[in-house]
């Protein structure tokens, strides 16, 4: 069932197969219940038997996350791949990448100082006027 995944086939077409007739799997098929196929994580079943195979598909999710800018789900990845092998290069460079980049997505969507209003008056005077709610800010740009 994995195999037909991995060569492009669809659901219907990889249970037809395996000798299912519809697009969901059927419970009596010992291929099909066996290979649950579970998208975006790697499942314990899988670290434990194949650690360098889950290792490999962690790396490839945390590369994938980070390229969809989703920088929490890509720093997990690699903290899971640590957690496999702790002296694992790619993942610490990958972490590191996920980190910075995550900052300066942070940093764009910042204002910056010298874009920020500044009063024209001090609040003494502007305390002392008698200004109306409707007048705004006395600021100078």
């Amino acid at each position: 069932m994995l195999g037909l995944a991995a060569a492009g086939k669809s659901l219907p077409r990889s249970a037809s197969s395996c000798g299912a007739r519809s697009s969901r799997p059927r419970r009596s098929c010992t291929r099909c219940t066996a290979a649950r196929v579970v998208v975006g994580e790697v499942r314990a079943e899988a670290q434990a038997s194949d650690p360098v195979g889950a290792i490999q598909a962690l790396l490839t999710l945390g590369y994938q996350r980070l390229q969809e800018k989703r920088y929490d789900s890509a720093l997990k990845a690699y903290e899971d791949v640590l957690a496999l092998d702790r002296l694992n290069q790619n993942a610490k460079k990958g972490l590191i990448a996920a980190m910075e980049a995550r900052q300066r997505e942070r940093q764009m969507h910042t204002i910056p100082r010298d874009k920020v209003p500044v009063l024209a008056v001090d609040l003494v005077t502007l305390t002392k006027q008698n200004l109306d709610p409707q007048e705004g800010f006395v600021v100078r740009a």
